[in-house]
């Protein structure tokens, strides 16, 4: 369920921006003078943008779940899901009667079957989200190359916008993943686990943050390449 949390969540501000713009494109037509009527084509057009900015969100969702999948099976499974029997054996309160080694082993089999489920789980997700959102944007990708008309200032508005919300998007969740998973990497690898310290499992943050990063970085290259080519015209 973390995947398609972290999609929701995601899909909130591009509800946004896609709002945002879409007010921008009025008040930019009015101003100039031009017809608010719309082609048809210049409506599948906008249609394809907007789920090709969907898909692609959900492609990035799914590949940074099986990458943290992924790091748990490289780095160790508490690094990306963290042990509450672990835990519940740092916090033992007075009094507490003594577990037996027997308890013990109960306990720790019942919690590597819950962490092998949620390891099942973001796979299965991750995998269905990927393959799903990889099939639409290639779907919605080739649909806008059909419909798109060069030189219609419509399109070139619609690009422009499509490429402005990738960027915020990606460099927002990018940004804010790559400082907590940092953090959380070190607070890992360094802080020792106590009673007044549990540890972290910072392969969710670490994932996201390795998939979004290098997409911001790309759609930022996108945008200084339209800014040139703008100057340039």
């Amino acid at each position: 369920m973390v995947a398609i949390a972290l999609l929701i969540g995601l899909l909130v501000p591009v509800i946004i921006l896609l709002l945002v713009a879409a007010a921008v494109f009025v008040v930019v037509r009015i101003r100039s003078g031009e017809a608010m009527v719309l082609s048809f084509r210049t409506l599948l057009t906008a249609y394809f943008y907007i789920l090709s900015l969907v898909s692609f969100l959900a492609l990035a969702v799914g590949a940074s779940a099986l990458l943290k999948v992924g790091l748990s099976e490289l780095l160790g499974r508490d690094f990306a899901y963290p042990s509450f029997v672990a835990a519940r054996a740092l916090n033992v309160p007075p009094g507490a009667p003594t577990r037996t080694p027997q308890d013990i082993a109960l306990e720790e089999e019942r919690e590597r079957q819950r962490i092998d489920a949620l390891v099942r789980d973001d796979l299965l997700q991750g995998l269905t989200i990927l393959v799903i959102g990889g099939v639409l944007f290639a779907v919605h990708r080739w649909g806008r190359s059909q419909v798109e008309q060069a030189g219609d200032s419509a399109n070139l508005f619609m690009q422009r916008a499509y490429l402005t919300i990738q960027l915020a998007i990606f460099s927002l969740a990018g940004l804010i993943s790559l400082i907590i998973g940092i953090s959380e990497t070190l607070r890992y690898f360094i802080i020792e686990t106590n009673e007044f310290s549990s540890r972290v499992a910072p392969a969710g943050s670490l994932a996201t943050a390795l998939v979004f990063v290098p997409i911001w970085a790309y759609y930022l290259a996108a945008m200084l390449r339209q800014s040139r080519r703008g100057e340039g015209s």
